[in-house]
């Protein structure tokens, strides 16, 4: 079943309200954008959080020495990397985390790594088929983002990238109103969604219960909260 993963966690607030729902992961974003926390705050989340939910962190181009540090400090769970990282950096990525924390191993340093990519056209598409990674996230592009961007893929490309025997993650433009349409005609591994649950720039208990009461009748599951 489609997974959930809530992204752009910032506060105690937004960790009491995911502690609430519990979705599969939640994403704090390190990269510059309005969602932005620093070391500090990612620390103070991971204390908040319930511990059986795992933090994805979301990482433009960064120094590998800090997400490495991140991931060792049990701060991360998973590193999701959404910038024009290579071949060479994401290598030298798995060469660190298997050097320096006590319980990883090549696999997991596989498993634990996300890479995103900005669909913009077919060509977009192509570089999916060659990126090494198990789990690669999908997000429509922007001139101006990174990612974040609140736009929805294209159909068009959407069929294209579910050819690809890959774990995909589908982000950009996912609601409330969207949901059972996608995860109906995709079933993607999970839906990435964060903008749509918020108010003030904060996620809103409303309409996060509003989300997962939707998503639980996907899963034809009684909604207990």
């Amino acid at each position: 079943m489609t997974k959930v993963k809530i992204c752009g966690i910032r506060t105690k607030e937004d960790c009491l309200i995911m502690n609430t729902f519990k979705p599969d992961f939640v994403g704090v974003v390190f990269a510059d954008s309005r969602h932005k926390v620093n070391e500090r705050q990612a620390c103070i989340i991971r204390n908040t959080l319930n511990i059986n939910i795992p933090i994805v962190g979301v990482f433009v181009d960064d120094d590998i020495n800090k997400i490495v540090s991140l991931y060792d400090a049990g701060i991360i769970q998973y590193i999701q990397l959404h910038g024009d990282e290579n071949d060479e950096y994401i290598k030298l990525l798995k060469n660190k985390l298997c050097l320096t924390a006590n319980d990883i191993t090549d696999e997991k340093a596989d498993e634990i790594i996300i890479k995103a990519f900005r669909i913009k056209d077919t060509n977009s598409i192509e570089n999916i088929y060659y990126c090494e990674e198990d789990k690669v996230l999908i997000d429509a592009f922007d001139d101006n983002l990174k990612g974040g961007s609140g736009k929805r893929i294209k159909d068009e490309y959407l069929s294209s990238i579910f050819n690809v025997d890959k774990k995909i993650i589908i982000a950009g433009g996912i609601n409330k109103d969207n949901v059972k349409e996608i995860i109906e005609k995709y079933n993607p591994y999970a839906i990435d969604i964060s903008t749509s649950l918020e108010e003030d720039n904060h996620k809103d208990y409303d309409k996060v219960k509003e989300f997962f009461d939707i998503y639980k009748e996907i899963r034809n599951e009684k909604v207990l909260f």
